[in-house]
């Protein structure tokens, strides 16, 4: 498998460590300055790195029990999705 594909895997991995652990530093690494939430209930939320943090940071605190548990991922064309 590419290190491309392994990199995707290894994103959406971290991604999920980061729902139950936010971390401001890791979360800016993960998501770029330009991120949007593209929620039509939260027209005002933040965007970059102070949107994504604030997601994270309320969804950890709303689900504290959250786990994602991805039992397979596959990898097609450079992308990988689990």
């Amino acid at each position: 498998m590419s290190v491309e594909v392994e990199n995707h895997k290894a994103v959406l991995r971290r991604f999920s460590e980061l729902l139950r652990n936010p971390n401001a530093a890791a979360i800016r690494t993960l998501f770029t300055e330009d991120f949007e939430l593209h929620a039509p209930n939260e027209p005002n939320w933040p965007r970059g790195h102070e949107g994504a943090i604030r997601m994270l940071t309320q969804m950890h605190e709303r689900f504290p029990d959250l786990d994602v548990i991805a039992e397979e991922q596959h990898a097609h064309l450079g992308v990988a999705s689990g």
